[in-house]
């Protein structure tokens, strides 16, 4: 299949492809050309916005000249690449971490769900990068100034001043905290929640049933209202409150206690026949937010491709094979191939009759072109034998290269390999054979396919295949070689394990 890196390059070389934009946003006197699938694809407000004939979608424009344009510069590239970067922009503003604020602003008025994540985690890398003073307390005014769209952002500057990661307690932070009680309040709240944490309580005692042997611990341990385990060890057991609990190894017992890890919590358990207890949180690293907003990012281009997949919504062109027709866009088609590109351009017919006519093709075929469009990936009939499927997937290669779809060769190609060795009847292998070597070279990686069966599985001495040899030359050619091959490689391993064996 397509990998996820190839996908999302289609995607990025479309933000600068004005032949296909169908929308405009502008902000100040700057203007973007952009998508109108894309912005579809990325917020429900704005697809609501494209369908209800709002003003903005008469005219063709979206103005948000509120926001600086650096923040729109920002969304735009996002909603190509599914991440922006603002190092390019070379403007004081674009250094700061404000800008991210103003990006998650953007980004939960439009409820662009993944874009708020990432600003949000943007403006905690850059308040950690040696942010001023001055950009952090402008930051955290900023966070203050509303009051939904900024809470993840306004925890992370609370927990940075209460955990001194912040630049310190300036004079423009101060000034701040005095503009924005909410602020002052929460750092409060923050400081003596921290105060009470800090505080050990003394080790209490815990109905424990032990069995010791060689040092090691065999035991329950109970949080303190000894109804949920935290960590066990040994065998299968009957205690008070719980039935039948799994036992794990916990540790070695030392002179004093022993620490050791279970589930979310670190237990320090005493030596002694009645063990005392001390529940800390465990220390494990937190998984990467950007591990996170990756694997979203994966899933929201999977599934909102696939939304538009025989929809009509935003469709703008129509590609059709005989009597069928299926309704697309021009966008996605552009994304996938040069070829289809073209046929949207003004220049050509197809863009002027809005339609590609694919009708030398069987429907089928088409069809399957269509869902690979949105998909990455193609189906196959319920109803169609192995060998059918495999010379389903040739035509799809021959069809996929004649319009430049390289992603839909490679996946043809891959399905062709990995349904190749359930085919067994030797007729339909010599037959598939025949069509493979009548066929153009882009299916030169499905002959070798075949070419390895035949030579591997000894297929020589079937009468099909002999005979599909006599009638293509290039075949018998092929396998002949494919068998030198195989015997140089037999001679050079033979001798290699006989000069182990004179040398011993």
């Amino acid at each position: 299949m397509a990998e996820y890196g190839e996908k999302l390059a289609m995607l990025a070389d479309m933000q600068n492809c004005s032949v296909t934009a169908d929308f405009t946003i502008l902000s100040d006197e700057r203007t973007w050309s952009v998508h109108l699938f894309v912005l579809a694809m990325h917020s429900d407000v704005l697809k609501a916005m494209f369908r209800r004939n709002f003003k903005e979608a008469r005219e063709f424009k979206l103005d948000w000249s509120e926001y600086h344009k650096d923040v729109v510069h920002a969304v735009v590239d996002y909603l190509y690449t599914f991440n922006y970067d603002t190092a390019n922009l070379r403007t004081p503003f674009s250094q700061t971490p404000a800008l991210h604020v103003h990006v998650a602003v953007l980004a939960n008025k439009y409820n662009i769900r993944l874009l708020h994540r990432m600003a949000a985690t943007k403006v905690e890398s850059a308040l950690e990068d040696e942010c001023s003073p001055k950009d952090f307390a402008d930051s955290a005014a900023l966070a203050f100034d509303y009051e939904g769209p900024t809470e993840t952002i306004k925890d992370v500057i609370v927990d940075m001043i209460v955990n001194d990661q912040s630049p310190g307690m300036s004079d423009e932070l101060e000034a701040t905290m005095l503009d924005y009680p909410e602020l002052s309040l929460r750092v409060t709240k923050k400081l003596r929640t921290k105060a009470l944490g800090n505080a050990v309580p003394a080790a209490t005692p815990q109905r424990i049933r032990c069995c010791c042997d060689c040092g090691r611990i065999f035991s329950y341990v109970f949080s303190d209202n000894c109804t949920r385990i935290i960590a066990v060890a040994g065998t299968t057991l009957m205690t008070e409150g719980v039935q039948n609990a799994k036992f794990v190894d916990v540790g070695i017992v030392s002179d004093r206690k022993t620490t050791c890890k279970y589930s979310s919590l670190t237990v320090a358990i005493e030596a002694a026949d009645t063990p005392n207890m001390i529940m800390q949180p465990s220390q494990s690293p937190k998984p990467s937010p950007s591990m996170d907003l990756d694997q979203d990012a994966r899933d929201t281009l999977r599934t909102r491709f696939a939304e538009y997949y025989d929809n009509d919504a935003y469709s703008d062109f129509t590609i059709k094979c005989d009597s069928t027709e299926w309704k697309v866009h021009r966008f996605v088609m552009s994304i996938h191939s040069d070829v289809l590109k073209k046929c949207c351009q003004s220049a050509f017919k197809e863009a002027q009759a809005g339609n590609l006519d694919l009708s030398e093709h069987a429907v089928e075929e088409v069809e399957a072109l269509v869902y690979f469009l949105y998909h990455w990936e193609y189906k196959l009939a319920d109803d169609t034998s192995i060998f059918e499927d495999l010379c389903f997937h040739i035509d799809m290669a021959l069809l996929a290269d004649k319009y430049l779809v390289t992603g839909l060769v490679t996946v043809a190609k891959e399905l062709f390999a990995f349904s190749l060795s359930d085919l067994e009847d030797d007729e339909e292998l010599a037959e598939l054979a025949l069509k493979a070597y009548d066929s153009p070279d882009i299916i030169a990686d499905m002959r070798s396919n075949i070419v390895n069966v035949v030579v591997e599985e000894k297929k020589m001495e079937s009468k099909e295949v002999l005979q599909a040899m006599r009638t293509q030359g290039e075949f018998a050619t092929d396998v002949a070689l494919a068998m030198s091959k195989e015997i140089e490689r037999s001679e050079r391993s033979r001798r290699s394990s006989g000069g182990w064996a004179d040398g011993w």
